[in-house]
């Protein structure tokens, strides 16, 4: 019994120090990794003289000032401090994010986040506040490590002291690429998302972009949606730590439900990739009982007299009426009709179905095509940047 008791002892201890030493390995790693910041890509940003076009959102780089062990005999992981996280919408400063395994699902990488952080944008500093956040990433031993599944959330965010939303609850998870992928070699993602209580009065000029909140319909913005994203690359670790981020390819969503308060509703169904240059192309159809509604804030804001409002809803409506009832499946099935099978399959394997109009819904086409955003056949402008840019 002795021999067994020294033996479990000495047993513990040798796992201890492997433990110990592990953990700190891995805090020296990530030191040497974000001290100097991860390498970055050159991001090709709009050129403003082609006018204002909001760029998509991408990591650049990402850095921290220390990186020490936890020493929690329950979890495997580190301390990162002050850890900095540079976008292409502006920078966000946390002062300490936990990251770490649980030991009794080494599979799960869990982020303890602080309560308040930092954003950097258009020349702004803003405080973040953060309430009860939590952050699960499970990665799958089997696929390289890659995250298979994230679920984020939080009951309710502030920024520079005002209510900004309510609870967030976003659930991501692997789902296959598929012949309809727009970039090969890249990883898809269904999304599922509700954020609810978002308050625009709280938002500054995000980006340059100042935001006509003034005048718009009362009540809090409410999002649920349900989409998926394609990435150009992995989310394996070994891929993440060279500093080269995934950017979004493309997403196709479906009904994704849009409601401010009590005045204006609407729902959205989307079906886009990113061009060479990084420009959104496809589709988004925007159906809404409240289009009306909408334009009486507009002229209340002084953008449309009353007379340009009628014409207004007057040319939405010839809009709505001009599209036809065509879907992606209908034209399949056309390609398969015609005997071109490499057409037929690649049509077939959209599944977006953008619906006819209901109950006096308008339906507006938003098209992107060659850099370009279109309302029906009406140029509005450069059409925004959804993924990378081509380097420089």
């Amino acid at each position: 019994m002795r021999r067994l008791l020294i033996t479990l002892i000495l047993l513990a201890l040798v796992l201890g120090t492997i433990w110990a030493g592990a953990e700190t390995l891995l805090a020296r790693e990530l030191r040497r990794t974000l001290a100097g910041g991860a390498a970055t890509t050159d991001i090709a940003m709009p050129d403003p003289m082609a006018g204002s076009v909001p760029p998509g959102f991408l990591v650049t780089d990402m850095t921290a000032a220390r990186a020490t062990p936890l020493r929690n005999p329950a979890r495997f992981g580190v301390n990162l401090l002050d850890l900095r996280i540079d976008s292409t919408h502006g920078t966000l400063t946390l002062p300490r994010v936990g990251a770490f395994a649980p030991l009794r699902r080494p599979n799960e990488l869990r982020l303890e986040l602080p309560g308040n952080g930092i954003i950097e944008t258009a020349g702004q500093t803003l405080p973040l506040g953060l309430q009860a956040p939590r952050v699960v990433a499970r990665l799958d031993p089997l696929g390289g490590l890659v995250v298979s599944r994230m679920e984020i959330d939080a009951a309710g965010l502030t920024l520079d002291g005002r209510k900004l939303s309510g609870p967030l609850d976003l659930d991501a998870r692997v789902a296959p690429s598929g012949a309809d992928s727009p970039a090969q070699g890249g990883m898809a993602y269904d999304v599922t998302a509700h954020l609810s209580g978002v308050d625009l009065s709280a938002l500054p000029a995000l980006g340059g972009v100042d935001l006509p909140i003034e005048g718009l319909p009362t009540g809090p913005l409410s999002l649920q949606e349900k989409a998926r994203f394609w990435l150009d690359g992995t989310t394996a670790p070994r891929a993440l730590a060279s500093g080269v981020y995934p950017a979004i390819t493309g997403l196709r969503t479906g009904e994704v439900a849009l409601s401010m308060g009590e005045g204006l509703q609407a729902t959205v169904i989307a079906d886009l990739h990113a061009d060479a240059q990084g420009r959104a192309g496809g589709q988004v159809m925007v159906y809404s009982r409240d289009a009306s509604r909408l334009l009486d804030h507009v002229v209340q804001l002084g953008y449309l007299t009353d007379g340009q409002r009628r014409l207004a809803m007057g040319m939405l409506r010839l809009i709505s009426d001009s599209i036809g009832d065509a879907t992606p499946v209908d034209a399949g099935r056309e390609a398969l009709m015609t005997a071109d099978p490499a057409q037929a399959q690649e049509l077939l394997a959209r599944q977006t179905m953008f619906r006819p109009a209901q109950n006096g819904e308008l339906r507006l086409p938003l098209k992107f095509e060659d850099g370009v955003m279109y309302l029906g056949t009406i140029a509005l402008g450069p059409a925004p940047l959804i993924g990378a840019a081509p380097p420089r």
